[in-house]
């Protein structure tokens, strides 16, 4: 009996043990989120955002809304642009709360974008800066 409770109490050890780092591992791993070296730029937007999360449906081919974000357009159709589904502009450049891409983003005043489910929340600080600054062509 006593062998066997010290075999028990060894495998509960042994699983913990390989639980434990696994479990550490997992939670040490940090997502990696792409931030820009200094201001942040349309490019870098564009990289980041657009490219990554919104021209698959807000693309050349295929504009949705009317909003085409493929590169080289997206500026265009977007700084001063009034939005289709909101009072406001798209972008609002020195004004992120009071621009509609903001909205969709975060999802607060309208439906959020993507439709999968909210970008990491560094990205959607990022766009709010370069709102912010004016939201410049570069």
């Amino acid at each position: 009996m006593r062998f066997i409770s010290l075999l028990m109490l060894l495998s509960f050890l042994l699983i913990s043990i390989s639980c434990k780092d696994q479990i550490t591992s997992t939670c040490e791993t940090e997502i990696n989120v792409n931030t820009p070296q200094g201001p942040v730029t349309l490019a870098w937007i564009q990289d980041n955002v657009f490219d990554t999360h919104c021209v698959s449906c807000h693309g050349s081919n295929l504009t949705q809304a009317d909003l085409n974000l493929a590169d080289g357009q997206s500026y265009n159709n977007l700084v001063n642009i009034p939005a289709t589904t909101s009072n406001l502009d798209r972008v609002k450049p020195g004004e992120p709360e009071n621009s509609h891409l903001m909205e969709r983003l975060t999802g607060e005043g309208a439906a959020i974008m993507p439709p999968a489910g909210p970008i990491n929340q560094a990205l959607i600080d990022s766009v709010a800066s370069w709102i912010e600054r004016g939201a410049p062509q570069n």
